[in-house]
């Protein structure tokens, strides 16, 4: 009998024992089942960043292909273009000569406003002696009593 009750009790020792690992394993299985959710959110996260950047790439690939197909058009411009260096050159030389008839120009134009503006101040001396004599006229002529004082212009 007593080997049965320590049969008995070994059993029930074995089962708190059980129970226990039964315990474990639940909570390994839960924090198991958490860790799965969490790489299941932290993949999730991961999948839309990739698919941002692999729409940042495609759309920075569309770019490029954009600024190649400019760069080959204006390659293509550049090309086509029909002046060479004698077209620069001579273009430069026609340039300097312009500049240079520009400046001729511009000196004869200086000197003839110069020539102007002497020939104006002329002008103004010769009115203003003109008008000094037509005054000292009408004074002699009122002196000799040429033009009477009663005269429309008798007072200049």
């Amino acid at each position: 009998m007593r080997e049965e009750i320590d049969l008995l009790n070994e059993e029930v020792n074995g089962l708190s024992e059980a129970q226990q690992k039964q315990e474990e394993y639940a909570e390994n299985i839960e924090k198991f089942l958490n860790l799965i959710q969490t790489l299941n959110d932290h993949k999730a996260e991961l999948t839309n960043k990739v698919e941002t950047l692999t729409s940042e790439k495609v759309t920075t690939e569309q770019e490029m292909a954009e600024c190649s197909q400019k760069i080959e058009q204006l390659k293509q411009t550049i090309n086509s273009q029909e002046l060479s260096q004698e077209d620069v050159r001579r273009m430069e030389r026609e340039k300097a000569r312009i500049e240079e008839q520009i400046a001729k120009q511009n000196s004869v134009l200086e000197g003839q406003s110069a020539a102007l503006k002497e020939a104006q101040e002329k002008w103004l001396s010769i009115y203003e002696l003109l008008e000094q004599r037509v005054q000292e006229y009408n004074g002699i002529a009122k002196q000799v009593e040429l033009i009477p004082n009663n005269a429309k212009h008798a007072k200049g």
